[in-house]
């Protein structure tokens, strides 16, 4: 029983991922299933409307039960009550604190936050933006765009990267970001403050928010900076499978 239905929800996520009507015997072949196998598949999930034949090609596609059920999950699927425990840990383990991130056109708006136990605490409020160009949160948003997108912002906001900093050097550390897998920023939003941000991806395989952990600088040695890295990474990683991304 339990065989025949991860069949069927293999048959299922295969039919998502085709840009065409597939015949049975292309199903079968792709998945390695015999014909009738794949014929008795489809006809029960074609009774039950997830499926759906064109009678001209003879061919399936996806059917109307799973986009109402798409639509289902859809309204549960909020990055705020997916992130919320994981970042809650991440900051209880970690003892620092921890801000979630969103992309508001060419700023970076705080959608989450998480406040740590120490005596000396870095705040940001939610619904404060910044500019994507500096901090950890905002270019580990801001590396992952398209290309296309990250011309646009650079072109919008080149005076705000200052004196010190030529457009070259801008996009490459942008590239080693996006190498990495987070950034690194020290003290470009607050004085005496170090932080590292990570990328979230979404289902289609675009960067839908960033996490931040600000620390005070001299708090920080490398033994504690790499362990809260590889944390956040951890964390990003699993809020990223949660929201659907699969190019892990």
């Amino acid at each position: 029983m339990l065989s025949s239905l991860d069949r069927a929800l293999t048959v299922l996520k295969y039919l998502a991922e085709c840009d065409e009507e597939i015949g049975v015997r292309d199903i079968g072949r792709h998945l390695d299933l015999n014909e009738a196998t794949a014929f008795r598949i489809i006809k029960t999930l074609e009774a039950q409307n997830f499926v759906f034949q064109n009678k001209q090609t003879k061919k399936y596609s996806l059917g109307i039960e799973t986009m109402r059920i798409g639509q289902a999950c859809a309204k549960n699927f909020n990055l705020l009550k997916i992130s919320k425990s994981i970042l809650r840990n991440l900051s209880d383990t970690t003892n620092e604190s921890v801000f979630l991130m969103v992309a508001n056109g060419d700023y970076g708006v705080y959608a989450d936050s998480f406040s740590s136990k120490r005596s000396l605490r870095i705040h940001a409020e939610v619904g404060q933006r910044t500019p994507l160009l500096c901090g950890a949160a905002p270019k580990a948003l801001l590396a992952n765009l398209p290309q296309k997108r990250i011309d646009e912002i650079l072109e919008d906001g080149a005076d705000k990267l200052g004196t010190e900093c030529t457009l070259d050097s801008y996009l490459a550390e942008l590239q080693s970001i996006r190498k990495l897998g987070y950034s690194i920023s020290r003290a470009e939003l607050d004085e005496g403050v170090l932080a590292i941000g990570a990328p979230i991806f979404g289902m289609n395989d675009e960067v839908i928010a960033s996490v931040s952990i600000p620390m005070p600088s001299h708090l920080v040695d490398d033994e504690h900076l790499a362990r809260v890295t590889d944390m956040l990474l951890q964390a990003c990683q699993e809020i990223s499978r949660l929201m659907g991304y699969r190019n892990q």
